[in-house]
């Protein structure tokens, strides 16, 4: 068994990782991280919809895919994450309280009645603080999960919001009351030190563990991973790319109290393969040829901010119109 601590805080090397020790180590493997503020969502999910897209993209927070399924979660650096890898030979591969059970029992040490609940969640009095996942190839197993210790919890609700814009056949997120474990713990700690006993757990739980420190071989096909896939739109929004968007939108900027609260402006298109088709779009605040222009500037265009923002800027349609700003109608496509 390796042990496998992480000082490295990137969400997408960490996540890529997280791919690369399961596919190119044969030990079994305990990995833990933590990441500067991110979202991480599941392989079978539309991004767009599980997101606060303006929010996430003002502050900066990536959005990455994970290789694993189930729901959207929310990491930062008071979020300590765990991976359990490793070969099973029995018929129980898919084992979500099994690989469980080690965290349990630490918690349960340091006085905390934690107990697996809910939709393959962590939860201390009814409140989840650990949402947990898999991925099974042949009989290697990738198991991993969050345990939420002094998360910013408004920056998690402000960063997952499921969004019913979007008609897909997506994994949605189930909402949760959630909880950190600092606020539950008999003594105060820092979550440094929580990382710290939970090695040291760890280390009397399995006798044959050992540590492993990454050699340069193991962060150079790492950061390769990260460039080829885990920092790509192709596969962290695209890959999921299938679906239907629409959105009214009854008031917009500041002057909409001289337009007519009775003619909202509707925006209607399919996206395939994270590429725009049967743009249509009805608004009050422009004109035949102005809503023209735009139809023919976005189909067949990725459903991408930058992109979109590049192909409308090129337009005068934004520049001289006192109802709506460039920006204002952009964000009416997420």
């Amino acid at each position: 068994m390796l042990l496998i601590h992480n000082q490295i805080f990137d969400p997408y090397f960490n996540i890529a990782s997280e791919e690369y020790f399961f596919k190119n180590f044969n030990d079994n493997i305990i990995f833990l991280y933590r990441n500067l503020p991110s979202i991480i969502i599941g392989k079978h999910q539309n991004a767009y919809s599980e997101v606060n897209f303006q929010f996430v993209r003002e502050n900066s927070i990536p959005v990455i895919r994970r290789i694993s399924g189930g729901g959207a979660v929310y990491h930062d650096l008071g979020n300590l994450n765990f991976a359990f890898i490793q070969n099973k030979l029995d018929e129980n591969l898919s084992d979500f309280e099994g690989f469980t059970l080690p965290v349990i029992n630490f918690l349960n040490e340091l006085g905390v009645s934690a107990k697996f609940e809910g939709h393959n969640d962590l939860r201390v009095n009814g409140k989840k603080f650990s949402g947990n996942a898999e991925h099974i190839f042949k009989n290697r197993v990738l198991h991993h999960g969050t345990l939420l210790f002094n998360t910013n919890f408004d920056n998690l609700r402000n960063s997952l919001q499921v969004s019913d814009k979007y008609k897909d056949h997506a994994v949605k997120s189930v909402p949760s009351k959630v909880i950190n474990l600092s606020d539950v713990l008999q003594q105060q700690m820092s979550i440094e030190e929580f990382e710290n006993l939970l090695i040291e757990f760890l280390q009397k739980e399995y006798t044959d563990i050992k540590e492993y420190t990454l050699n340069n071989r193991d962060l150079a096909q790492i950061n390769k991973l990260v460039e080829e896939k885990y920092s790509k739109w192709e596969w962290n929004y695209a890959y999921f790319g299938n679906y239907e968007f629409r959105n009214e939108i009854r008031s917009i900027s500041a002057n909409d109290s001289i337009r007519s609260k009775d003619a909202p402006s509707t925006i209607y298109f399919r996206v395939k393969n994270g590429f725009i088709e049967d743009f249509a779009i009805k608004s009050d605040y422009l004109n035949n040829n102005e809503i023209e222009e735009i139809v023919t500037s976005l189909n067949n265009t990725q459903h991408r901010y930058d992109i979109i923002l590049e192909k409308l800027g090129k337009l005068d349609i934004f520049s001289g119109n006192k109802w709506i700003t460039l920006v204002e109608f952009i964000e009416m496509l997420f």
